[in-house]
This record gives structure tokens, C-alpha cells and sequence, in this order.
């Protein structure tokens, strides 16, 4: 075999092993960036928490170096209801996942650090909510509920998903009133005590549709949520029909609004979509739906997104008003009064963009620091700043 052989079959072989890892990354989840439940790159990590004002101006900066292993990601974040941060993250190698989570008070200091799961493999599903005094909750992405208290004391732990597979691919979660936690996944939804009883669990949507429902405990003990269905049997994994349910406490449909899908595959965007509770009992859902336009150079991809105000207590339409062409923002946070801020991602900044209730746009663009590549968060925090997670 002559060397321009040998080079070829190499060459080949090469191409052959980086088209595979290629392959990999992108089925497992390890390549991409802008959402908070793919792992990154595996490669030394730190995460910077970054808490700026509405302005923009940075009023402190945070960089987490709690690796017991040689990578570090992170999975959700909230504000606590004494005023804190709740970052769950993870250490992970090859095959295993060590989930914790981190409190920073208002000033950025790390309170504490709590390992609460050494083996979570399919921990990137992981969501939190708020619980009162401080505490939260967390679904770890393999079936198990815990809570922990607001000194990083683990006071709950147990297994609510115990079928096989005994994983919630995607999981939403809100807190409720009474200190519970909402939840939804798949065609489930449930309401479940700080002590890991379940109150009830009800199933309404399609089981082929595995999807992070939007969910939202309301003031009253009532619960919203999202299913998708499909009425056409060829369109594989696509909802052509949204169904906003009102549950009473029982869990019961208190009423059904529905709406066109344009089969928005809801397993793609539900985890940007919102739902909030106005201060007058009304709902506000902020959806976002892909559109493709064959144009002279191919296809063209744009965002639009529809802002829907429903009555609280029939859900009757209110007013509908939608935006488009827009590519698909980073992150999008959803106000009570229907107002929405949007955060997309340039040069590693992020830029905020502010919308009115009629999707108007009302700001100039501003810059707000926070290092960001691979994979990022943004929260509103109460005191009308932002809160901002990124690896660096």
C-alpha cells in the first residue's frame, strides 16, 4: 500500500470517528447552547452569576468554583421567597451526575452548597421551585422529589415516579399555595406536599407527547396547564390543537380553552412558553410558534409570538396579539400586566429587548454584561433587576 493510501484510509478513518462524536453530541444533548437543560462541553467549568439592575448596570458578580469533578454545569435557577438565589447544579464525568444545590444571598455571597444526588445520569431535566420560608423543590430527572430547607438541609426525599422508565424526561413546575408544588410532565399533572405526599395526580393530555407543559399554581389553590394534542395520525410529534386547562384543587377541568397548534411541536418551545396570573385574577400565556416560508433561496425561519389574555374565571378570550420574524430569543420573561422581556444573545452579551402588553416593542436595546457561550439562564428578579447564569 503506497502512503497516498495509507493517507486516504486514515483520513476516512478520522472523518469517520469526529462524524460519530459529532452524531452523539448533538442526540445526547452535549453540543448546543441557549437553554438551560443541555449539558455543556465537556471541559473545565466555572459558573458566573451575574445580578444586574433594569438598567443594565452590574451590581455584583459571582463565580462558582464548587467542582468535586472535572466539569460543572448548571440546570435551573429561582428566587427564593426570602430573597435569595437557588442554583442547581452538577459536577458530572462519563456516566455519573452529582446534583447540588447552591444558595446566594442578595449581596452574591454562597450561603451554602448541598449535594443531594450522587448518580443522576439524566439530571439535565432538572426543575426547582419556590417553597415559603426560603426552601425549595427540586425533580431531580430520574423520578425522585426532594426538598430542601432554606440552610441547604435536605428535608424531603422520596420517589414519586417509580414506573419503568422511572424518569420525567420533562418536567414544570411551579409553586402552589399551602406550600406545595405543582407539577407536570408527560400527560400528568400533580399537586404534592412539602413532605412528598402527592395530594392528587391526574392524567389529560397524550402519553405520545412527552413534553415540559407550562404549569402555574394559582392564588386561589387552583392550577393551570398546557397539553398539546394531535388530531392528524401522520403528523409525528406535532400538536395541531393546545388545550389551556383550570384545575381545581381536586384536580378537576374547571374549564378548557383551546387553540390552533400550527404544529408548533410544543416539545421544543414549551419550555419557553409562560403563563402568568394577572393582579385582577385574569391569565396571560405567552406562545411561540415556527414558521417556514419557502423563498427564492430556500427556506426561511422566523418566530412569532402570541400573547393571549384569557378570563380567570370562564376562559374567554380577551384580546390576542401576535409579533413575528423574529429569530427565536434566548430567554423571554412574562409579567403579570402581560408586559415581555426578551434576551438574545450577541458577542457573549446578552441584549434586552422590553415589550408592552400589546407586543409592542418600548426600549432601545441594552446590553446587559454576563459572559455567556454554551449555556445560559435569565431571571427577573423582584427588586426589577435581572439575574444572570452563565458558564464560563
Amino acid at each position: 500500500m503506497d502512503l497516498s493510501q495509507k493517507r486516504t484510509i486514515n483520513g476516512l478513518f478520522f472523518a469517520g470517528i469526529l462524524g460519530f462524536t459529532i452524531c452523539f453530541c448533538f442526540t445526547f444533548g452535549c453540543i448546543g447552547g441557549g437553554y438551560d437543560d443541555m449539558p455543556p462541553i465537556p471541559q473545565p467549568n466555572d459558573i458566573q452569576v451575574t445580578k444586574t439592575g433594569g438598567d443594565g448596570a452590574i451590581e455584583w458578580i459571582t463565580v462558582l468554583d464548587t467542582s468535586t469533578s472535572e466539569y460543572e454545569g448548571f440546570e435551573d435557577v429561582i428566587e427564593t421567597s426570602d430573597g435569595r438565589f437557588a442554583i442547581v447544579c452538577i459536577d458530572y464525568g462519563l456516566d455519573t451526575r452529582i446534583q447540588k444545590l447552591v444558595f446566594i444571598n442578595g449581596e452574591g455571597t454562597v450561603e451554602s452548597v448541598t449535594i443531594f444526588e450522587n448518580d443522576t445520569f439524566n439530571s439535565w431535566n432538572s426543575e426547582i421551585a419556590a417553597l415559603s420560608g426560603g426552601s425549595v423543590s427540586i425533580f431531580d430527572g430520574e423520578g425522585d422529589f426532594v426538598v430542601i430547607d432554606s440552610d441547604g438541609m435536605i428535608v424531603t426525599e422520596t420517589t414519586l415516579c417509580d414506573t419503568f422508565p422511572s424518569v420525567w424526561p420533562y418536567v414544570a413546575v411551579s409553586s402552589c399555595p399551602g406550600d406545595r408544588t405543582l407539577a407536570g410532565w408527560g400527560e400528568y399533572c400533580a399537586v404534592i406536599e412539602k413532605n412528598g405526599e402527592v395530594v392528587w395526580k391526574q392524567s389529560y393530555g397524550d402519553p405520545e407527547h412527552v413534553a415540559r407543559h407550562p404549569v402555574l399554581g394559582l392564588r386561589n389553590g387552583d392550577s393551570m396547564v398546557l397539553f398539546p394534542e394531535s388530531t392528524n395520525p401522520e403528523g409525528f410529534m406535532k400538536s395541531d390543537i393546545l388545550h389551556l386547562f383550570r384545575l381545581d384543587g381536586g384536580g378537576n377541568i374547571v374549564w378548557d380553552y383551546a387553540f390552533p397548534g400550527d404544529d408548533s411541536g410544543i416539545w421544543k418551545t414549551g419550555v419557553e412558553w409562560s403563563l402568568r396570573e394577572t393582579d385582577d385574577g385574569n391569565l396571560a400565556l405567552l406562545t411561540t410558534a415556527e414558521i417556514t416560508e419557502s423563498v427564492i433561496f430556500g427556506d426561511h425561519r422566523s418566530v412569532v409570538y402570541t400573547l393571549r389574555m384569557l378570563d380567570g374565571e370562564t376562559g374567554a378570550l380577551i384580546s390576542e396579539k401576535s409579533t413575528g420574524e423574529h429569530g427565536r430569543f434566548d430567554n423571554v420573561v412574562l409579567y403579570t400586566d402581560g408586559s415581555v422581556d426578551t434576551f438574545a444573545v450577541s458577542d457573549g452579551a446578552f441584549i434586552l429587548s422590553r415589550y408592552n402588553n400589546n407586543l409592542q416593542k418600548i426600549s432601545a436595546d441594552i446590553r446587559l454584561r454576563g459572559e455567556s457561550d454554551i449555556q445560559h439562564d435569565v431571571i427577573a428578579t423582584a427588586d426589577g433587576g435581572y439575574l444572570i447564569v452563565s458558564i464560563v
